[in-house]
């Protein structure tokens, strides 16, 4: 793939991984790309010791240089908790369970 910000997309797949998912096995290229209107979304389906993380993205160009617009991420619980649903939250930088949990995601 050949895009002038592959190399935004794999730093932030990385740096996400590095705070977000220490258990995280196998993700460099668990990624696609999609062109829409001038920008990327980025979707990664990344492994880890329990569920899957699904990590979106978008990037676009702004002020001539490529940025990550919009974040967002999502994974369930193990054990006890596996039929909850845990978002991240880029500001607090942990998981935090989902309002849509109370039953909308089950």
């Amino acid at each position: 793939m050949t895009l002038e910000c592959i190399g935004l997309i794999g730093e932030t797949i990385e740096t996400f991984v590095k705070q977000a998912l220490p258990d995280a096995h196998e993700w460099e290229d668990s990624f696609r790309v999609v062109r829409h209107e001038g920008a990327y979304h980025v979707e990664a389906d990344i492994p880890t010791s329990a569920m899957s993380c699904w990590l979106d993205f978008d990037v676009a160009k702004q002020g001539g240089r490529w940025v990550v617009t919009s974040l967002s991420a999502m994974r369930s619980g193990t054990g006890d908790d596996e039929d909850s649903v845990y978002v991240w939250d880029a500001q607090k930088k942990s998981w935090q369970l989902s309002r849509e949990n109370e039953g909308a995601w089950m």
